[in-house]
């Protein structure tokens, strides 16, 4: 991929013709005004109605709601800025739109391109985090904003850097979107192995034996999950900072350790200081972890923990199973990711559309479960492993290719906006 992107430009102007001015001189900025609640509305009455980074796209922004007495008014071709939680994500404006306070305009003046202007945010998006204030929510101020200096370029050349940027992201776009379609061609393939090894209708080639009257081999059997493991064991949630945990302190896991289907300890919140954890449970090696909590998509997430994490403790929302001698822990690490089963925790979930969904202790415990015998259970765990291995080594190369192409992502607006000054 990074010879299919190569960040040449040479196109850029020298230092002479750089010149380094202030946001508010290259651009008419509008600081948004959250109108009356009551003037909102679904059906399409008025302005699109844009309050912060929640509707923002790749490029433009999509509307979920609109304003028929709009405060401030953003028009196509204007910039808008993030200046609430979280600061610096840009979009560019569609069509003449209303903007809450969550946002800003920036209205290029004559000699300067609103993409030139856009792009150029996204090279500093991530210092404006050192700026912000507030203490609730992070916010830019109206005076940080006027007096952040941009570079300008006389406006042929900032359309050839323009055109520049966006050729060699057409070539990124492109790799990302072949690596995107891989990654869900392996899920796909991971779901198959693992319905295939424990569905409803075990394939014939792992199963090695006829189905009987309830989709489940012969020698098989209907449980619940309650039937299978010993106790469930649940963490608490302390205070926290914003944060992942540094070497040597204690950490907290967030849903999202759990969501991507293997064991992420990076995703972790640090403790406030003199909060330790006590008795509650840290995460082990060997242990298997399920989400009580989270999107309606991911509640019921299962994963194995693969060594000691003395520093990380479990969350409310992060449960223990411990699994009964009938069971082998890698088997039901298997049954509780086949499509089926999380099917079954996706319905059992409680939880209103776009918030946090939750199931319960006794609705998990009630969770179907085919359970072959146990010599069996360790043909299977062997069988799945073998073809995981291959998959999995594959998911994290895909993986190491979406962190590159963001990597180019920056290196090319990097060196867009440094070349010659």
């Amino acid at each position: 991929m990074e010879r299919a992107v190569r960040v040449d430009f040479s196109v850029s102007p020298t230092s002479e013709q750089w010149i380094w001015k202030a946001l508010e001189e290259t651009c008419e900025i509008v600081l948004g005004q959250s109108p009356p609640s009551s003037t909102f509305n679904t059906q399409g009455v008025g302005l699109p109605f844009y309050q912060g980074k929640a509707e923002f796209g790749e490029l433009y922004p999509s509307p979920r709601r609109w304003c028929s007495e709009p405060k401030k008014i953003a028009q196509a071709g204007d910039v808008l800025i993030s200046v609430r939680a979280p600061v610096g994500p840009t979009n560019l404006c569609r069509e003449s739109s209303c903007i809450g306070r969550g946002l800003a305009a920036l209205r290029p003046k004559a000699g300067v391109c609103g993409r030139y202007v856009l792009y150029f945010l996204r090279h500093v998006e991530r210092d404006w985090a050192n700026r912000a204030s507030g203490t609730t929510f992070a916010a830019i101020s109206a005076k940080v904003l006027r007096r952040q200096r941009i570079p300008l370029a006389p406006l042929a050349e900032q359309q050839r850097i323009v055109a520049a940027i966006e050729r060699r992201f057409a070539q990124l776009d492109a790799a990302l979107t072949a690596l995107k379609r891989a990654q869900v061609n392996l899920k796909r393939y991971k779901a198959a192995v693992l319905k295939a090894a424990c569905g409803e209708r075990r394939a014939e080639r792992l199963a090695g034996r006829e189905t009987g009257a309830e989709g489940l081999p012969e020698g098989w059997v209907w449980t619940t999950l309650g039937h299978v493991i010993e106790r469930i064991e649940a963490g608490r949630s302390p205070r926290a900072l914003g944060r992942p945990a540094r070497h040597g302190e204690f950490g907290v896991l967030k849903v999202s350790a759990l969501s991507w289907g293997r064991f992420r300890a990076e995703e972790n919140k640090a403790l406030l200081p003199g909060d330790a954890p006590g008795h509650t449970p840290t995460a082990r090696a060997g242990d298997l972890l399920i989400s009580r909590a989270g999107t309606h998509a991911r509640v019921g997430t299962a994963v194995m923990v693969e060594r000691d994490y003395a520093h990380l403790m479990l969350s409310d929302k992060t449960l223990r199973l411990v699994p009964a001698e009938s069971v082998l822990p890698r088997y039901l690490l298997y049954a509780l990711k086949s499509p089926g089963v999380r099917d079954f925790c996706a319905r059992m979930a409680s939880g209103t559309s776009g918030a946090m969904h939750n199931i319960s202790q006794v609705k998990l415990r009630a969770t179907p479960i085919p359970l072959p015998p146990l010599a069996e259970q360790g043909r299977i765990v062997e069988e799945v492993g073998r073809r995981f291995s291959g998959a999995e080594a594959l998911d994290d190369a895909v993986a190491s290719g979406l962190v590159r192409a963001e990597r180019l992502r920056r290196a090319i607006l990097g060196r867009a906006f440094t070349r010659g000054y």
